[in-house]
């Protein structure tokens, strides 16, 4: 299916006084704060961070303590990402770390960028670190270095990529052995990828090596984009693979560029604008790109907004990472009052969104109104297992508000690595896209600038009720929108006698997005003009969806304290996410405990004098637990909310509520009378009294399951939770011995249940004719030996997609 996991904190580092941006048209070509690779083997935990102003240094995922360090000083910073290559010699371990330096005490201003240091290093730590610094190497090339890799295909080299597409390959002392110039000249480099050769899918048979790298560098020359492979083998040769221009780029502003070992080339726009090609090579001689998908069109978003406010402030602030030949991994700030960190898994085969989370922005990073923040995604793993998220603060986007230097800006500005884990399928299948819909209409689709534009597909009542009502809201007359609306909707019911299909998708959403908007001068919550009558209508005819708002039906039903629509919410709307309905949850048990009264044993009741219009727990828990959900996301979002073991035991005392009066059924057999339906068909009849607020105990202990499976630490911590428990297992206890018992009737009356269903089958469909091949003895053998074992026939389904 495809997951993110929570990202934990690696290292961070403080922001140098004295490091300074370099502006330029390409977010990939500016200068950062820190930088980090890590090597293509997932069996290898070393990262490598080149931190401006602080120094280099190896990091242990597993440890998360570094192994290697090289403190360098305030003012030495760098120009590219650090590498480092791990070799086992003599059942030791040795690491070589290269990194370019872009300014430091001893370099000139001519060598600036052009210069690579490196160091031999033990991980085990045996050397001291003073006599690894005196070991340190220095090299200048003839030109300025914008990409390093020493990679695990070329193990007796290093490469080097120069800002203007030059590629040099150097032994492992940073002696040049060859070197390839770009075709044509004035290029300037936005990206450069390396693959091995065994894992890159799009490199040619013919001229390729079955050895070696693959290396793509994407470049720009003039307007037009150009996408240029080379072959490396490991003798060091290096042969052109072709060299393909994109114009369709011409006067737009290139965000992000990623490329994958699956040929996926994905390109942002500063729009919101995602394209995405495929390298390929159809005649096994040389690579071309070729358009695969549509482009999506990415919303809610801070970079949306930048356009939209021709500013450049935010547009930094998000990343895209390739990762299989249609899955890309997506990092962007979302916007609002409170923006947060939002990750992505993007299908781009079938335009959805498989996976998401979001993180809050760390302090430390001093983002403000008038200094953004800079995200990177650093992959590189074979098997995308995780990937780096690197977080600063953007000081080309203070320097364009004002900033002279890096000097002005926050003095306690850090930057930050996240270690983001996922899981990527290894292909895009339809099934994993199925039910995605809610989550890819919340940052998929349509830009922000396209949602108050009239829609085409509305005929001119629709279009004239929704300017009513659009006019009525703004001037805070609800009634009015309320009159106009249920005019409208009396009309049209008059006329349409099957279901309200004129109740589109489109026209509820813009419906929803008048309703819930918030007018320009109101701040308060009771200052919002809101129709409470038109939601729940609209609900009533199941005409609503979550994903129809952007933060969901829930979050915005909330801060309007429309209780009833959010229940009346969980019985007609499917595609609420588990966050969100254990959300409210969580706010009925925090309602209910501060107006409990101090001890009593009905202390679980709700004083309805203070609030009237909240519902009960026991109603609210009722609907949740028979609502359609995943069970590993409920078990998240009731890990991640429902932290306190008080709340937790709230839940637990309204399921033993739930299962005493389940247990207090008397058990029947046999039904209390037997008639023939409208079909002539024999049915049994059972008659029970009328319960409120009670679910099925199947879907009460399914449930259970899930709250025990997500809180099991909190319920053992837990006194009165054990106590709770230990009543639900002596109630679960006879009725499981209860069916233990009468199950061993299944076999005995298996025959008489068959015939009555063949009856019924006969009645609706006509009588079926037995196969004659078949012999009537062995049938009547198999039904003795089947009814004798009590199993039923086994049946196996296939769905092909």
């Amino acid at each position: 299916m495809g997951s993110i996991g929570e990202p934990f904190l690696l290292s961070t580092y403080t922001q140098p006084k004295r490091h300074k941006s370099t502006s330029t048209s390409n977010a990939n070509t500016k200068s950062s704060n820190v930088y980090a690779s890590q090597p293509e083997a997932s069996s290898s935990k070393f990262v490598t961070v080149a931190a401006s102003g602080d120094g280099v240094h190896v990091l242990d995922t597993s440890t998360l303590h570094p192994a290697i360090s090289h403190t360098l000083g305030p003012q030495v910073t760098f120009a590219c990402p650090a590498v480092t290559r791990t070799k086992h010699v003599d059942s030791t371990q040795k690491c070589t770390t290269y990194a370019v330096i872009e300014s430091a005490p001893e370099l000139k201003s001519d060598e600036r960028g052009r210069t690579v240091w490196r160091w031999d290093d033990d991980p085990l730590g045996s050397g001291a670190a003073s006599e690894a610094q005196k070991q340190k190497q220095s090299a200048l090339f003839s030109h300025r270095i914008a990409a390093l890799y020493a990679h695990e295909s070329l193990p007796d080299y290093v490469l080097l990529v120069g800002d203007q597409g030059q590629v040099t390959l150097t032994d492992l002392d940073l002696n040049v052995k060859a070197s390839h110039q770009p075709v044509n000249e004035g290029e300037t480099l936005v990206n450069a990828f390396i693959f091995s050769r065994d894992s890159c899918s799009f490199a040619p048979t013919r001229t390729c090596s079955r050895q070696g790298a693959v290396l793509v560098l994407v470049s720009t020359q003039g307007e037009n984009l150009i996408i240029q492979s080379l072959s490396l083998d490991p003798d060091g040769v290096v042969i052109p693979l072709g060299t393909s221009p994109i114009s369709s780029f011409k006067g737009t502003i290139l965000l992000n560029i990623s490329c994958s070992a699956s040929g996926l080339l994905t390109i942002l726009e500063s729009n919101g604008t995602l394209h995405s090609f495929l390298l390929e090579s159809p005649d096994q001689d040389s690579i071309v790109v070729n358009i695969t998908t549509d482009p999506i069109h990415l919303r809610s978003l801070t970079v949306i907004k930048s356009t939209q406010e021709s500013s450049s402030l935010h547009f930094n602030e998000i990343a895209i990472l390739s990762l299989t030949a249609s899955h890309v991994l997506l990092a962007g700030v979302t916007f609002g009052a409170a923006p947060e960190i939002i990750l992505l898994l993007l299908d781009m085969q079938y335009s959805v969104v498989l996976a998401s989370h979001t993180l809050n922005i760390p302090s430390s990073v001093s983002r403000s109104k008038k200094q953004g923040m800079q995200i990177r995604l650093v992959g590189g793993r074979r098997d995308h297992d995780q990937a780096l998220l690197l977080l600063s603060p953007d000081i080309s986007s203070a320097m364009a508000n004002g900033a002279s230097d890096a000097a002005t800006l926050d003095s306690s500005a850090r930057s930050s690595i996240f270690v983001v884990p996922i899981a990527v399928p290894k292909i895009s299948t339809i099934a994993n896209a199925m039910g995605r819909a809610s989550l890819t209409a919340k940052w998929l689709g349509q830009t922000d600038s396209q949602v108050d534009a009239p829609a085409g597909d509305l005929d001119s009542s629709q279009n004239k009720l929704l300017n009513v009502m659009r006019t009525a809201m703004e001037q805070k007359r609800v009634d009015a929108a309320d009159r106009a609306f249920f005019q409208w909707v009396t009309e049209h019911d008059a006329s349409t006698a099957q279901k309200p299909s004129y109740l589109s998708h489109r026209f509820v959403q813009q419906i929803l997005e008048i309703v819930f908007r918030q007018p320009k001068g109101s701040n308060a919550t009771s200052d919002i003009p809101y129709s409470p009558k038109v939601v729940r209508t609209l609900l009533e005819k199941k005409a609503v969806t979550s994903g129809m708002l952007e933060r969901g039906l829930l979050s915005a039903l909330r801060p309007r304290h429309d209780w009833d629509s959010m229940v009346t919410a969980l019985t007609s709307v499917i595609d609420i996410p588990e966050d969100d309905v254990v959300s409210f949850l969580h706010e009925v048990i925090l309602a209910q405990q501060k107006r409990q009264p101090a001890g009593g044993e009905d202390a679980m009741q709700v004083d309805s004098s203070a609030n009237p219009d909240l519902p009960s727990l026991r109603k609210v828990l009722s609907l949740i637990v028979v609502y359609p959900v995943t069970a590993p996301a409920m078990r998240l979002a009731i890990r991640q909310q429902l932290k306190d073991a008080e709340e937790l035991d709230a839940i637990l005392e309204v399921i033993v509520q739930w299962i005493e009066e389940w247990c207090s059924e008397d058990p029947r057999l046999l039904p209390e009378q037997v008639k023939k339906d409208e079909r002539g068909i024999t049915v049994p009849i059972y008659t029970s009294k009328p319960m409120t607020d009670l679910p099925a105990l199947d879907k009460v202990l399914a449930f259970l399951q899930i709250l025990l499976d997500s809180s099991a630490l909190a319920f053992l911590s837990h006194p009165h939770s054990q106590r709770l428990i230990r009543q639900i297992f002596s109630l679960l206890e006879p009725e499981i011995s209860f069916n233990d018992s009468i199950e061993q009737l299944r076999g005995p009356l298996e025959p008489f249940a068959k015939a009555h269903a063949k009856a019924a089958s006969d009645v609706l469909h006509g009588t079926q004719k037995q196969d004659p091949k078949v012999d009537w003895r062995k049938r009547k053998k198999a039904a003795h030996e089947q009814a004798a074992v009590a199993i039923g026939v086994y049946q196996v389904e296939e769905l092909v997609l």
